[in-house]
């Protein structure tokens, strides 16, 4: 297995959204919703990494709580259902990256490790330009108290995420 370092930090950004302070007392009182009907909930998906697993199945209870914490309203559901989509083909396409990687590794001279390095990480920049434009869709809808929590929430994230070790 592969340390998942900085590829999964697009994962644990889009993932950890929901755990915001300020969406403390919801996730409190919500009921863990269903998985969202946008694109395949993870557990269906088919993930061909231990990374693919265990993000998978974190995920879709993200996408839950985050639903929740946003007060998602009726009216911004189809703009939401765009964006947790955007998140499950996140972690399809860090999956199947991780997963070209494994299946080589253990014949890869230096060279093609690094290629299969570069690899995965153009696939987590790529990643965050793909959740960009629904995410920026879903977040003009918001309310100013939508925008307040989902700011909260993504510094904090983005600050952990970016942070390195001293």
């Amino acid at each position: 297995m592969f340390p998942l370092c900085r590829s999964s930090r697009l994962v644990v950004l889009a993932a950890g959204l929901a755990v915001s302070p300020a969406a403390g007392a919801v996730l409190a009182q919500a009921a863990p919703a269903a998985p969202s009907p946008a694109g395949t909930p993870m557990a269906e998906a088919g993930p061909q990494t231990g990374f693919g697993r265990s993000e998978g199945a974190r995920i879709e209870s993200h996408i839950a709580r985050l639903h929740a914490s946003l007060r998602i309203t009726p009216a911004q559901e189809p703009l939401w259902q765009g964006f947790a989509g955007a998140l499950r083909d996140t972690v399809v396409r860090m999956d199947a990256a991780y997963a070209s990687r494994q299946r080589d590794h253990a014949t890869a001279d230096a060279v093609r490790d690094l290629q299969a390095y570069g690899a995965i990480e153009e696939a987590d920049a790529r990643n965050v330009q793909l959740l960009l434009p629904p995410f920026r869709a879903l977040y003009d809808s918001f309310s100013p108290d939508q925008k307040r929590t989902a700011d909260a929430t993504f510094r904090r994230y983005t600050d952990k995420a970016v942070r390195r070790p001293d």
